[in-house]
């Protein structure tokens, strides 16, 4: 198969190592042309023709002889060598239409022979009906997309990727606006302004993502958007890695893909919760066999990642002491602490402090353990408990921490 007119226009211009706005027109029309969306005036044509050096009847494909254009080809062979490319550009849209048409029949048989296939599958096996749906929606998916597949390798020249020095977008933004613990989903919100704007241009949010867990994929698009400014909400599983990208359609119907932004590892389900930094016990006056302990810090944080959508409310730390060789009945149930929650000057980050100005004392002795539990109420009324539990045995002090 020939080169189509955008291709040869593509080739002529690399060949001579030109770029999109040497040939004197906006590059976006320059992309129109190179993806056989459009179609140059016979000016533009003859005009390109001598910048490129070869003859209307080579750049347009229906003479192949090399040779380099007169002062002027009059306008009515240029008008004839025109009506001969339009020739051949339309036996080549009957002969995809033709295609287009064999596929909708293809697809038509198979759903008629998948829907017999149930019935009969129906009557004798009752009992395997849902699964037997699910299979036939699975082979009939297949079957469809196997001819969406081959209609979109005919018209895959309208759709192009664009190089990093041809991206669209003037800026790009992402964040989270809500989450469910529930169903374990969160919700994106995607925001794009473009360089150019023109009318009828749509642009849709194509998010494709992968459970690192699983292996499992799949893509959630957002709704066709028109401007001027691009923004829409999309929901997906906690956990996963997206890429983002968007497709940007103009009002000749040529597409754009613009690739956007890879997240990994944002989407945790741990980033969406509480996080304790420090030692809780650094607001005690903690003491081992009467020696005073001492931290590089005697502050305690509280972290959030979201600060708009997760923030401490209340909080309070019980210390219980554990004599040597007591029962469970001889236990207390310890003392406890308000806690005094600031926001301290890093964004997502709160100071936690004692009400108490003094810091209680507290002792450890061979065979004793001493447990500092913190316990966090955040604004969505969810808890979050992290406990120290100091030990000695032997002379040897043991640290365990629960998160």
């Amino acid at each position: 198969m020939g080169l189509t007119l955008g291709e040869r226009i593509l080739e002529f211009r690399r060949n001579r190592e030109m770029s999109q706005e040497a040939l004197g027109v906006s590059r976006q029309a320059v992309s129109k042309w190179e993806s056989d969306a459009g179609i140059p005036e016979l000016d533009t044509l003859i005009a390109m023709s001598r910048l490129f050096g070869v003859s209307l009847g080579q750049l347009l494909g229906v003479e192949h002889d090399v040779f380099a254009p007169p002062d002027g080809e009059t306008d009515q062979r240029a008008e004839e060598l025109l009506r001969r490319y339009v020739q051949a550009a339309e036996e080549r849209q009957a002969t995809r239409e033709k295609r287009q048409r064999l596929g909708a029949v293809i697809a038509g048989c198979v759903a008629v022979v998948v829907l017999l296939w149930a019935g009969v599958f129906v009557t004798s096996q009752l009992r395997e009906l849902s699964a037997s749906i699910q299979t036939m929606e699975e082979r009939l998916s297949f079957v469809e997309n196997q001819v969406n597949y081959q209609i979109l390798g005919e018209e895959g020249e309208n759709e192009q990727i664009l190089t990093s020095e041809e991206r669209l977008e003037r800026s790009f933004e992402w964040d989270v606006l809500d989450f469910s613990d529930v169903f374990g989903t969160v919700q994106l919100r995607l925001r794009a302004d473009l360089k150019e704007k023109e009318a009828e241009q749509t642009v849709q949010f194509v998010v494709d993502w992968t459970d690192p867990q699983s292996g499992k994929t799949g893509q959630v698009k957002s709704s066709i958007l028109t401007g001027p400014i691009f923004t829409d909400v999309v929901e997906l599983s906690m956990g996963v890695d997206v890429q983002i990208s968007m497709l940007v359609r103009d009002g000749s119907g040529t597409v754009i893909k613009q690739p956007l932004r890879s997240i990994s590892r944002e989407l945790e389900e741990e980033g969406f919760a509480l996080t304790v930094s420090d030692a809780i016990w650094a607001l005690f006056d903690l003491r081992i066999d009467g020696a005073p302990q001492r931290t590089e810090t005697s502050e305690l944080k509280i972290i959030s990642k979201y600060p708009n959508l997760i923030a401490p409310v209340n909080g309070e730390i019980t210390v219980t002491v554990h004599p040597a060789n007591a029962g469970p009945e001889e236990l207390s149930e310890g003392d406890t602490y308000p806690l005094l929650i600031q926001a301290a000057s890093g964004t997502g980050e709160w100071q936690v402090n004692l009400i108490e100005q003094t810091p209680p004392r507290y002792d450890l002795r061979e065979g004793e353990q001493v447990t500092f539990s913190l316990t966090l109420t955040d604004n969505r009324g969810r808890t979050v408990t992290v406990s120290e539990n100091f030990s000695m045995e032997d002379g040897a002090v043991r640290l365990e921490r629960t998160d």
